[in-house]
């Protein structure tokens, strides 16, 4: 299990490495939040504590998906404005 969590998380900083558009960003940063979850879950049930870790576990992903959608808007919103999602382009909206 430690396994996945460690391939989620690497998986997710190439992605965001790699990406030039704001979703493909976002759904890296989400992978590597997910990786970290579940190597949260996994050392929990390690201790003897799976009940609290799996709770604890699950408003963490419920926070990172409200942050997912709300970077979903955020690019709706520039995408509409720049015709593009290009994280290069977010450059020109500093003033």
């Amino acid at each position: 299990m430690i396994l996945v969590g460690a391939a989620f998380f690497v998986i997710g900083v190439v992605n965001i490495m790699l990406k030039r558009n704001m979703v493909g960003v976002l759904v890296g940063g989400h992978l590597v939040f997910t990786g970290l979850v579940l190597c949260f879950v996994f050392a929990g049930g390690a201790t003897g504590g799976e009940v609290q870790a799996q709770e604890v576990a699950f408003f963490i992903l419920l926070s990172g998906v409200a942050q997912v959608g709300a970077g979903l808007v955020l690019a709706l919103k520039i995408f509409e404005l720049k015709k593009g999602t290009a994280v290069e382009e977010l450059k020109d909206l500093k003033n």
